[in-house]
């Protein structure tokens, strides 16, 4: 059948604007999941920095300082702990970058023991941090130490000791 040229026109662009609204929502689509990692990692930022302030406004918390082994380096770090309810956190300044394929790890020593309270990475500027889940009983810890190690960690310290500190 014979079709006036001005319906076909319309169609066409009704199928240019389909395709083209189907892109954009891709694109809004693509938006919309970087906005929700961004308040996804601000949440996270947020609540840091509120057990933070807890500890820091706490009267219980006692500071362990970690001391630099590394003669020349910046690196010190902190250890806030409430011996109370057994929260602690650490961060680490101005340490230097971890070369490929290592970490910082983070140790507990309690009873002439180490123990593995985690492993953490380092910004550009050598910070970092981590709250810290598992700590032994507040009687038994005698110092706290970041060594660098394999990425993943080790069960026990096997690198160089770069902070230590005595609780």
């Amino acid at each position: 059948r014979f079709q006036p040229v001005w319906l076909k026109l319309v169609g066409i662009g009704a199928l240019a604007l389909l395709v083209l609204l189907f892109i954009s929502n891709l694109f809004l689509i693509d938006g919309l999941r970087e906005q929700k990692a961004e308040i996804s990692r601000l949440k996270e930022q947020s609540t840091s920095q509120s057990e933070l302030m807890e500890l820091i406004q706490n009267p219980n918390t006692v500071v362990v300082d970690l001391i630099n082994l590394h003669p020349g380096s910046k690196a010190h770090g902190r250890v806030l702990w409430d011996k109370r309810t057994n929260k602690a956190i650490f961060y680490g300044l101005n340490l230097p970058q971890t070369p490929p394929k290592k970490t910082y790890q983070l140790w507990v020593i309690a009873d002439n023991t180490s123990m593995s309270a985690g492993v953490f990475k380092v910004d550009e500027k050598g910070n970092g941090s981590m709250k810290l889940e598992t700590i032994p009983k507040p009687d038994k810890v005698q110092k706290f130490a970041v060594t660098l190690e394999p990425e993943g960690g080790m069960p026990k310290p096997t690198g160089d000791i770069y902070l230590i500190g005595t609780s």
